[in-house]
């Protein structure tokens, strides 16, 4: 069973939770990150509004001028290490630091 609560999905089995996400072009659900896949794609440039797509590189490579439009991107995996690292976020009384 899917459920989407507030932009976050989840697919929940035998009382387990996993959350994942969902590819913004195709609608896809996107369960694994770490086969290199998908990315979240981005526009750093100086004024620019600072908006991420998460996508599928195949999705993205579909989009009209979408590495012009987002010419920043990460693959999820990196991305989500980063996060944690930034975030300093607890895992099981372990702090993930810089």
């Amino acid at each position: 069973m899917r459920i989407a609560i507030n932009g976050f999905a989840y697919i929940e089995n035998n009382g387990i939770t996993k959350p994942f996400l969902v590819c913004q072009v195709c609608g896809e659900a996107i369960i694994d990150q770490r086969d290199n896949q998908s990315m979240i794609f981005w526009n750093d440039r100086e004024g620019k509004e600072n908006k991420a797509v998460v996508a599928h590189k195949n999705c993205m490579s579909k989009v009209k001028d979408g590495r012009s439009i987002y010419p920043s991107s990460e693959d999820l995996n990196s991305f989500f290490n980063s996060l944690l690292k930034n975030t300093e976020i607890e895992i099981g009384h372990k702090k993930i630091s810089k």
